[in-house]
């Protein structure tokens, strides 16, 4: 009998300390002084797997009641009741700080309840638990259910420190740093976002930069409108004039091949430069370039590709200086980048981005086409005159500048 009274005791104990489920996010049941609502789980990014993940929910009474609280998730086929928490592991769980107003990414890679990666293809819901002060605990279901998805995606570049006006070129260098040129917002400066979104105004003394590329020394090469020079700033951000020459007329595209050679051209000539041993000769002279601006490399196969900002067109570069024609845009290019088998141009005038493979073939057009500053799908984001770009060497991501700031497309996965 003293065993059965213990084991009673036991259970009454485990109920005290845990309450009941509530499916319906109006809140935790009308006893409790904490009120939860609008719990809502969506993917925010492509990435295959759950570590970009936006959890929004409102706290609109009892905050400080609460202790702890936590988000978890089980399959949309799943019950979850108040029962199964002490059961659960703890890498189920992620923690966050109880707010009026929860609109957070979650940076870390999710299992469900049942202790399975969160993966594509399958339907999630999403629960809140709640510990008060008073050793209670609640756990506050979602309505709506969410799956991870494969959508191409537009979002601005997170900025943790600093500020950045810029319209130019960008350029990535092996660390995953970003430059972006400043150009017309910013005449003098080329500025250095590292992967944890630090702004630093990485250079300061030029003169309008337009183009920019990253040598395997990490020395940053910046073309200038406003100048005949092309600037060399190393990894300390120490500054030096590579080369003047009145040939070079102003900024414009600028990228490095395998055997260090750098290569310019600019909007108002019809000619591609090639620099060696601080020498600029004329390397390719022709008809064909109207409006030549973008330039963009392909290591792996020492291609060299020009785009033209007039009529669209996008030229690989053969060995003898060549031009033949890969592909047209149907936009003014401002800039383009090479990716992992495709080209990546901005449509200037026409307000969209769009995404070429090396047969010419459009494969996307990323945005409305409207003037704007709208993150979202492919479908629904706008830009305002995007002109720099540069994309990740795996193709996953892209990097533009649009009305002085710098956004982030994620594409599709394939």
């Amino acid at each position: 009998m003293k065993t059965n009274f213990f084991i009673k005791l036991l259970l009454i104990s485990l109920l005290l300390f845990s309450c009941s489920l509530t499916d319906d996010v109006s809140g935790v049941p009308d006893t409790s002084v904490i009120k939860v609502t609008e719990i809502y789980a969506t993917d925010s990014g492509n990435e295959n797997n759950s570590s970009d993940i936006t959890i929004k929910l409102k706290i609109t009474k009892g905050i400080p009641e609460i202790k702890k609280m936590y988000v978890l998730f089980s399959k949309e086929s799943t019950s979850l009741h108040s029962r199964d928490v002490p059961g659960l592991a703890d890498r189920v769980f992620w923690e966050i700080t109880p707010n009026e107003s929860i609109d957070e990414q979650i940076q870390e890679i999710l299992y469900d309840s049942h202790g399975d990666l969160i993966k594509e293809g399958t339907h999630y819901r999403p629960h809140i638990l709640i510990k008060t002060n008073n050793y209670r605990t609640y756990l506050v279901s979602g309505k709506e259910s969410f799956q991870l998805q494969n959508e191409t995606l537009v979002t601005d570049l997170k900025i943790t420190s600093g500020n950045i006006m810029a319209d130019e070129d960008i350029a990535l260098d092996d660390d995953f740093n970003l430059y972006v040129n400043g150009g017309g917002s910013n005449e003098s400066i080329t500025y250095k976002i590292n992967p944890q979104g630090e702004v630093q105004e990485f250079s300061t003394s030029l003169k309008y930069p337009v183009g920019c590329t990253v040598g395997p020394d990490k020395t940053v090469y910046v073309t200038n409108f406003r100048s005949t020079d092309i600037f060399a700033i190393d990894a300390y951000g120490v500054e030096n004039v590579l080369v003047s020459d009145p040939q070079l007329v102003g900024g414009g595209g600028i990228i490095i091949n395998n055997d260090g050679e750098i290569f310019n051209t600019f909007f108002a000539v019809k000619k591609i430069f090639k620099i060696s041993n601080n020498k600029v000769e004329e390397f390719v002279s022709s008809s064909l370039l109207d409006g030549p601006v973008g330039l963009t490399y392909d290591k792996v196969r020492d291609h060299i590709y020009v785009s033209n900002f007039l009529d669209g067109k996008i030229f690989r570069v053969e060995a003898d200086g060549t031009l033949n024609e890969v592909a047209k845009s149907p936009s003014s290019i401002g800039h383009v980048s090479y990716a992992n088998d495709h080209l990546h141009v901005t449509g200037v005038l026409e307000h969209k981005v769009f995404r070429l493979n090396t047969a010419g073939d459009i494969v996307d057009v990323i945005g409305t086409g409207a003037v704007g500053t709208v993150n979202g799908t492919a479908a629904t984001a706008s830009f305002t005159n995007p002109n720099g770009i540069e994309a990740t060497p795996d193709g996953k991501f892209a990097y533009i500048t649009s009305n002085g700031i710098v956004r982030k497309i994620i594409f599709k996965r394939p």
